[in-house]
């Protein structure tokens, strides 16, 4: 890995920016804190950040129309939509996908993503900083700073869902 590592934040306003703090300080990271799927769709297609951690209920804001965002008045579509988009562009290519939720999330379509290679773990909120930045770590190969420890990488897709609560 070149230079510092770059970790994207896609949440709804404030709900990760401990965390966000947290990975900046101890994995000397840029963190950048995006807050819709179409801001998420925009920075991927521009710039590629080594870890995505996002966030499945979301709102479309400005990628609405090309992800449909019309069809879907719950908003629970727009992170896998972006994810998947962004991954058939690929856009996703060797970068790091870490999906959060709250518990109300219908886990069968994220079972696919993560089956395809898409997004590597699911996180539960609330979130401690200490898990993420252990599970960021631990797809990154690299030793947690804070503990030392040096992770295991499962090879098995199915084997990497990771709940945290």
């Amino acid at each position: 890995m070149e230079g510092a590592l770059r970790i994207l934040i896609v949440d709804r306003g404030t709900v990760l920016e401990r965390c966000a703090l947290s990975l900046a300080n101890t994995l000397e990271a840029e963190v950048t804190m995006m807050h819709d799927a179409g801001q998420l769709l925009e920075f991927c297609r521009s710039s590629k950040p080594d870890v995505i951690i996002a966030e499945l209920v979301l709102d479309y804001g400005s990628g609405g129309e090309e992800l449909g965002g019309e069809f879907d008045v719950m908003q629970l579509e727009a992170t896998l939509r972006a994810l998947k988009k962004l991954h058939q562009e690929g856009h996703l290519e060797g970068v790091c996908v870490i999906a959060t939720h709250s518990g109300s999330f219908p886990v069968a379509k994220l079972a696919r993503l993560v089956a395809r290679g898409v997004v590597r773990a699911l996180l539960e909120k609330p979130l401690d900083p200490d898990d993420l930045r252990a599970c960021v770590c631990n797809y990154l190969g690299i030793t947690d700073p804070l503990s030392g420890f040096s992770h295991w990488k499962p090879d098995n897709a199915l084997a990497q869902a990771v709940v945290v609560e």
